[in-house]
């Protein structure tokens, strides 16, 4: 095993070799395995601890390892960079049939962290895939507009509203459905404006969602302000 300085760059980093660790447990260890290759394990850290964790890791897929150091500060970076490049919202959408709709789970609970993503019911990757794609966008609200035959997807971004996907009219009430969930809504109601909270975090940050939920003529319309609480806004 050498001991080395490495720089990389997001190119550098396969993203399947991230499927061999869960995001959290890379953050909170400090290390990033980048690549996997024959019966090695090739990873980044800062720190002891991050050798440490690297070597359980291999050990437990019966494999060899090697590893670089970095500076903390660009291993975060890079380490938030690289779980970034999961499946956009159009992505996902794609992957969504009727019969998915069933798997439709009412659970409240949200990852830790976004970027902490698994294999959900395909309404719920939807919906983490849409809050994940407005905070790397930095986009203030995302709206939820139902029309008579399908649903409309925008986002606004430095003030301009730009739509991202439309998907079929079917996965209205579910998508609306999972948001009351996660903010505390009466499901039930679907009559009277809601206003709710959804606090979740993704890469590190701590991300506030304001939910407003408005009955229109072709159901219900969903505004989502989202507010990062780091810089108090």
């Amino acid at each position: 095993m050498n001991r080395e300085v490495l720089s990389l760059q997001l190119s550098d980093v396969d993203v399947g070799a991230l499927k061999e660790v869960p995001y959290e447990f890379s953050r909170n260890n400090r290390f990033l395995v980048y690549k996997r290759e024959d019966n090695r394990l090739f990873g980044l850290v800062c720190d002891d601890n991050g050798i440490l964790a690297l070597r359980d890791i291999a050990k437990n897929l019966g494999l060899y390892f090697e590893y670089g150091f970095c500076p903390e500060e660009t291993l975060l970076s890079l380490l938030n960079q690289a779980y970034s490049l999961v499946p956009s919202a159009e992505t996902v959408m794609g992957e969504i049939s009727g019969e998915d709709l069933k798997m439709f789970s009412q659970s409240a609970e949200l990852p830790k962290d976004l970027l902490e993503l698994k294999d959900e019911a395909p309404v719920i990757k939807l919906l983490n895939a849409l809050f994940l794609e407005a905070v790397k966008e930095r986009a203030s609200d995302i709206h939820i507009e139902p029309y008579e035959r399908e649903l409309e997807v925008r986002f606004r971004v430095d003030g301009i509203l730009k739509k991202l996907i439309t998907p079929p009219k079917i996965i209205q009430d579910p998508l609306i459905s999972r948001i009351k969930v996660l903010a505390n809504l009466d499901i039930a109601e679907k009559r009277l404006p809601q206003d709710g909270r959804i606090r979740l975090i993704v890469g590190g940050k701590d991300i506030d969602i304001r939910v407003s939920i408005i009955p229109t003529f072709f159901g219900e319309r969903a505004v989502l302000r989202i507010l990062d609480r780091m810089k108090g806004v």
